[in-house]
């Protein structure tokens, strides 16, 4: 099973009554390949983030992108991968650009609402912002180990 099909509902995952996950795999990264995350909340300790952001950007030898992904935590009920900003990043040369519009399509994809912790409209803005950001930090650390 995949992770992404672990969560079904908030606070809900596909485990039944005394089921419990014994083992998570996670294969080596590749070669050329930069992840980064970021929790973004108003205090940095002791509180529920109001988005969490994850990119993983792997390069060929040309510094094509040759895979992305882009988690998106308290961006939908559940944790989601923004699967259209992933498949507009393959096969593209990766910079600060095109990582502005991978942000735009995160942010066009997620499924925000507003909540007790932030607005709608705030989170989809910090999405935009941050795999921007999170790309760079992923392209800064393929350059530095390469």
């Amino acid at each position: 099973m995949e992770v992404k099909d672990l969560f079904i509902a908030p606070y809900k995952t596909v485990l039944k009554p005394r089921e419990i996950l014994k083992k998570i795999t996670i294969p080596p990264q590749e070669p050329h390949t930069g992840s980064a995350y970021i929790k973004f909340g108003r205090r940095a300790a002791m509180e529920l983030p109001l988005i969490g952001i994850g990119v993983l950007l792997t390069l060929d030898d040309d510094d094509t992108c040759a895979k992305a992904r882009i988690c998106l935590g308290v961006a939908a009920p559940t944790p989601m991968r923004a699967f259209d900003a992933e498949n507009f990043l393959v096969g593209k040369k990766i910079d600060e650009n095109i990582l502005i519009e991978a942000g735009k399509i995160a942010a066009d994809e997620s499924k925000v609402r507003d909540s007790i912790r932030g607005k709608a409209w705030h989170r989809k803005e910090m999405i935009r912002v941050h795999v921007r950001r999170m790309g760079l930090k992923c392209l800064n650390m393929i350059k530095d180990n390469y």
